[in-house]
């Protein structure tokens, strides 16, 4: 087995223990989410994901959750109408924030952010789609898709009906002309971008905005391809949106996509584009030495180049988001860089941290990554170790 075949064991083996972890499973607050359908539970995590940059993990999956399913309940019971008064733009600093019924939020980038969310909110409010973005995604799925030529995919699909939902046509809305706009003006500038949105639906161009989307899928669309991995991938938020879709007694495709058949799907998946896969110390130390010379500056796409005919796909190279805090060169570590002694691709036998036992929890991805998965020794490379030695600080 070369160097390529044990990395890409070792990340296909992460990559599995981070969507098994029970950490995985519940990104939102439990208690508030327990009367909600579960198209309610998915709109929650969509807007709570459009409020997910720079800023903390457990405030926005925490708290975010909390607002939100107060703000979706009101939505989903009294209307689109009824939930403007949860912005408000303080006269002094021109500021905007979130305020509802006694709950507050903020979010880091507020002005886009608001006009993302109720972008969102105005759009679902359409008739057809009842308040429900499964319906919205499952009946604009089945639209388009037949008509559609081979040359885009099903899962491209599903991430440009996601992102007309709430991020087509905002960059050509800046940030001052949010600040400066007024709740009146703002609410207008909301309906005329739904408009063209869904528009865009049915459009005799659908699908050059489709392809231009595909086009520039590696850039900017962080957020929702997330969102759509999620749906893929989670545990928890799979089940939701397989659920919704079988409320709506969706078949086919859509349904073969999320349901147990999802696996030939998830090669599509996009690499979400963060700091952690294209951090310089992971790409030069890690994925060079053992994938090769990225043909491309979009790291999504050279991994996608260079694992053609291979079971592992490039989302897969997500695990740095967990993985490269942890490296012996995150500024953290440098010090005595104690993490390199435990690393999976270290100097080590991490092997020897195992013990074999099905009944047991497994230490390694316990420790090094904080996932809370059982041991399944039959042919774990960790046991193996077949990550020794690929770091290129051990060999360079």
């Amino acid at each position: 087995m070369d160097r390529k075949e044990k990395f890409l064991k070792i990340v296909e083996w992460i990559d599995t223990m981070r969507w098994k972890s029970e950490t995985q499973k519940n990104l939102i607050n439990q208690d508030i989410i327990k009367t909600l359908s579960p198209d309610q539970r998915i709109l929650i995590h969509w807007l709570c994901y459009i409020t997910d940059r720079q800023k903390p993990f457990e405030d926005v999956w925490k708290n975010g959750s909390v607002f939100f399913a107060v703000l979706v309940k009101e939505f989903c019971k009294s209307g689109y109408q009824n939930i403007w008064n949860a912005i408000h733009k303080d006269a002094e600093s021109t500021k905007w924030y979130f305020d509802f019924k006694g709950y507050k939020y903020s979010s880091r980038f507020i002005t886009t952010d608001i006009l993302s969310i109720f972008l969102t909110f105005r759009f679902l409010s359409v008739k057809r789609y009842n308040k429900n973005i499964v319906k919205y995604i499952s009946d604009s799925f089945n639209d388009k898709n037949k008509s559609l030529s081979k040359q885009i995919d099903a899962v491209n699909l599903i991430a440009f009906l996601f992102h007309l939902l709430s991020y087509h046509n905002v960059k050509n809305f800046t940030k001052g002309e949010v600040i400066n706009l007024n709740i009146k003006s703002f609410i207008n500038k909301v309906e005329e971008i739904v408009d063209e949105n869904i528009g865009v639906l049915s459009s005799n161009n659908f699908e050059l905005e489709l392809y231009e989307f595909y086009k520039n899928r590696f850039f900017g669309k962080k957020r929702t391809w997330c969102c759509v991995r999620d749906y893929l991938k989670n545990r928890e938020y799979n089940r939701y949106f397989v659920a919704g879709l079988k409320e709506l007694r969706t078949q086919g495709v859509l349904m073969e996509m999320f349901s147990n058949k999802k696996n030939k799907y998830l090669n599509y998946l996009e690499l979400p584009g963060d700091v952690w896969n294209v951090n310089d110390d992971f790409i030069k130390n890690l994925v060079i030495p053992n994938m090769g010379t990225l043909k491309y500056l979009s790291i999504t796409r050279s991994l996608r180049e260079a694992l053609k005919s291979n079971t592992v796909y490039p989302e897969q190279f997500d695990f740095s988001f967990d993985f490269v805090p942890r490296m012996c060169f995150h500024p953290v570590n440098r010090i005595n860089q104690s993490m390199c002694k435990i690393c999976l691709f270290g100097p080590n036998d991490i092997g020897d941290f195992c013990h074999g036992n099905k009944n047991k929890k497994c230490p390694v991805s316990a420790i090094y990554f904080g996932y809370d998965n059982s041991c399944n020794p039959d042919g774990c490379p960790i046991k193996g170790n077949l990550g020794k030695g690929l770091c290129n600080t051990l060999i360079g």
